[in-house]
């Protein structure tokens, strides 16, 4: 057995709930949905009938949100059983233990928006290209590639590329917007993710992180002469599939 095999088998009892504690419709609500919310409803359809799919769901609280906002042809796969047992858990159908890259080959033209969350980080280079050209293939003409990825040009980028042994690559957002568009996307664009304030304690985090920030642009802007970056510890980038 592989090293990503064995982890992957017990991939929440030896690392999710470890570090995260165990999942629970009520701390992703509290914990997630006001970050999610935030950064991610400007990027998904207006049209709550789209088909949606989250590959490497995880525990499946993704694809609960997506449910709670109203998207009802929304799914998600992922390698881990253990994943997709505690997805089940939380009450979700429409999941399912698969290999992305097995799952997505011959879906041709099948869904409007693919989700790539906390992912393509694992991969090592090459599978990273066939998964997005699979993707691409998926995707219906206009439909979009929606990936949160941890980020390299953050100051502490190195925290979320090594807290999980099976991540393999991190990326900038040079480096994401090389991959995606030699994959064949286009109008990439990218998103910072940084706190989002839904109380006291978070609004605090919300001030100091606005002040932090402008010390780290300062930074760069002495050292390179530019301060144009994105420095929050994740970034999200999105990419279409060329309308016909």
């Amino acid at each position: 057995m592989s090293y990503r095999d064995k982890l992957y088998s017990t991939y929440v009892s030896s690392n999710i709930a470890h570090i995260f504690g165990e999942a629970n419709i009520k701390k992703i609500e509290k914990q997630q949905f006001p970050s999610w919310g935030k950064h991610y409803s400007k990027l998904l359809p207006d049209n709550k009938h789209a088909s949606i799919i989250d590959i490497g769901c995880g525990s499946g609280s993704f694809v609960y949100f997506l449910k709670k906002l109203g998207y009802e042809n929304t799914s998600g796969i992922d390698i881990s059983p253990e994943q997709i047992q505690v997805a089940k858990n939380l009450g979700l159908t429409d999941v399912e233990c698969s290999d992305n890259i097995i799952y997505l080959k011959g879906k041709q033209n099948a869904y409007d928006v693919v989700i790539i969350k906390d992912l393509i980080e694992h991969y090592p280079k090459e599978s990273i290209m066939e998964l997005l050209d699979l993707v691409f293939d998926a995707l219906k003409p206009g439909g979009k590639v929606i990936i949160q990825t941890p980020n390299a040009e953050s100051p502490f980028g190195s925290r979320f590329r090594y807290y999980d042994f099976t991540h393999s690559v991190a990326f900038t957002k040079s480096s994401l917007s090389q991959v995606l568009r030699a994959t064949g996307y286009e109008n990439v664009s990218f998103y910072a993710m940084g706190p989002v304030p839904h109380g006291i304690k978070s609004f605090i985090r919300f001030l100091l992180w606005k002040i932090i920030l402008i010390i780290i642009k300062l930074y760069m802007l002495i050292e390179t002469g530019s301060a144009d970056g994105i420095y929050t510890q994740t970034i999200i980038a999105v990419g279409q599939k060329e309308k016909k």
